[in-house]
């Protein structure tokens, strides 16, 4: 196997430069033969070649799934040293309907009942979710039908957002006015807050949260409660974040139905 040097990701926004040499690429079939998603790159393997290479891929254009037995195909601009090769993705038509090809790193998750909230801001649980609206970095893994947390699989930024409403009434009937009400986004199992959302109600006891936070995921140690480290090791977790909420009514407040927590992916690290 030819071991090329680490090759930094294309970034789409960046300025047009001529191609190395000054030649037009050859675009070349191959296939993947497997996916290094933290520095965003393929080991891929061209028909007649003895050898397989290492090539980098746009995550946001292009982010590409193993197959079993053999991996999927995509088309290479080829030109000069392997170093200098780039994915340039799939054909249109094979995209059609598919889920793993061409599609940005976000997942969504959303609870469909309403759920009691006790006084008090001392040991909040995260809000068990309920269903998944999308997925597609498997990101997302539900236990009995439920999970509290969006696993963010690979290194670079993300935006994180979560929403949600009070009950006007407490479980007594009565319109409730007293108190704070907040919204919490966490790095899942811990008490680290990332960021907040806290108000009062108005005078009909409604009230509605919106958070949304930037956070970094990366491949060394966290300088930031927005950053986090992605660790290779198979037996440690990956990051995941999680949503929290409290109330100080003085009594048990519900959250309605619909709260929901997303994160997607919007691009490699700066």
């Amino acid at each position: 196997m030819s071991d090329h040097s680490h090759v930094a990701p294309h970034d789409a926004a960046s300025a047009v430069v001529p191609t190395p040499g000054g030649h037009t690429p050859q675009v070349v079939r191959a296939q993947i033969l497997a996916v290094e998603e933290t520095s965003y790159q393929v080991t891929v393997k061209i028909a007649g070649d003895p050898d397989t290479y290492i090539v980098s891929y746009n995550p946001l254009a292009y982010i590409p799934r193993m197959t079993k037995p053999t991996g999927p195909g995509v088309w290479l601009a080829v030109i000069g040293e392997p170093e200098s090769w780039w994915v340039l993705g799939e054909a249109s038509r094979d995209m059609h309907g598919t889920t793993d090809i061409g599609r940005a790193p976000s997942a969504c998750l959303r609870r469909d009942s309403k759920f009691k909230v006790e006084h008090g801001t001392q040991d909040i649980p995260p809000v068990m979710m309920t269903s998944a609206d999308w997925d597609t970095d498997n990101m997302i893994d539900f236990q009995h039908g439920q999970t509290t947390r969006i696993t963010l699989q690979r290194t670079g930024l993300y935006t994180i957002k979560a929403g949600g409403r009070w009950n006007p009434k407490n479980l007594a009937g009565e319109v409730c006015t007293w108190g704070r009400r907040g919204m919490d986004l966490r790095w899942a199992g811990t008490a680290i807050t990332i960021a907040r959302d806290e108000k009062s109600s108005n005078d009909e006891g409604e009230c509605a949260h919106s958070v949304s936070v930037d956070v970094m995921i990366t491949d060394i140690e966290p300088t930031s409660p927005r950053v986090r480290k992605l660790d290779r090791d198979a037996n440690v977790e990956k990051p995941a974040v999680a949503l929290a909420v409290y109330q100080t009514s003085g009594g048990d407040l519900e959250m309605l139905p619909g709260a929901f927590l997303q994160a997607t992916y919007q691009g490699p690290k700066p």
